[in-house]
């Protein structure tokens, strides 16, 4: 509101929440866009804004697998990584085995959590499909497809989705959950990624996009300045009421 933020307000619902200054980590292109200076920002994090590539994104997938379908030697995690081709293009893999008392399975069903590194531009659809074919291939799983007993994913909003025809299923998911995102960064430079200051008055930005060859470090002296920025300007005054996402 006139150059200012003044709040909040998530997707599908209508509640506002007031403040008086924002610090945003989430992901800059979801947050932003690339049509940035439309939105008020600066014309400096507008021009580095348009230099982040969203390199590939983490897919999520949860499996129900007989346990005649799951080796007696399987260990509770499996890390692959994959030769992406045209036809899987899958670019890595970690498996993780879920405690049977977590899902509520019994000892003859085995659950498993896939996480893989997908290109950025995958279409959502393929996603599930390609996964499952990757845990055939490179999870120790080669009879997956005759022991499957379901899979879901909070990704590609098709829901619990049963191996069996004819098995009743959960209804799609109306609002998937965002995967995470691996950016890649046209700057070399430690100090070329987004600024601090997004050219709203106190709106930050305090990310993984701040610094982003720092990893976590990074993230941490972003957040430690936009908090000292954001005391110093107040110093004397009652502290802002402060938003972190």
């Amino acid at each position: 509101k006139r150059g200012r933020v003044s709040g909040v307000k998530l997707r599908g619902k209508n509640e506002h929440y007031g403040c008086d200054a924002l610090v945003l980590a989430s992901d800059p292109i979801d947050i932003f866009g690339k049509a940035a200076e439309a939105s008020g920002l600066s014309r400096d994090f507008s021009q580095r804004l348009a230099r982040v590539q969203r390199a590939a994104r983490r897919f999520t997938l949860h499996v129900a697998v007989g346990a005649k379908g799951v080796s007696p030697v399987f260990s509770e995690t499996l890390v692959a990584t994959c030769e992406p081709t045209a036809s899987s293009p899958i670019q890595a893999l970690y498996v993780r085995r879920l405690p049977n008392k977590l899902v509520r399975a019994g000892s003859d069903t085995v659950c498993l959590s896939v996480t893989t590194v997908v290109p950025a531009e995958l279409p959502k659809a393929r996603l599930r499909e390609l996964t499952l074919s990757a845990l055939r291939r490179h999870g120790g799983l080669p009879f997956l497809e005759e022991h499957l007993l379901w899979s879901y994913s909070p990704n590609d909003g098709l829901g619990l989705v049963p191996a069996r025809a004819g098995t009743p299923g959960a209804s799609p998911d109306a609002r998937p959950y965002p995967m995470d995102a691996l950016y890649d960064f046209e700057d070399p430079s430690i100090g070329g990624g987004l600024p601090l200051e997004t050219g709203v008055k106190r709106l930050l930005y305090a990310g993984r996009m701040s610094y982003p060859h720092l990893g976590i470090e990074g993230q941490y002296i972003a957040g430690r300045a936009a908090a000292d920025g954001l005391v110093a300007s107040k110093r004397g005054a009652a502290s802002p009421r402060l938003i972190r996402t």
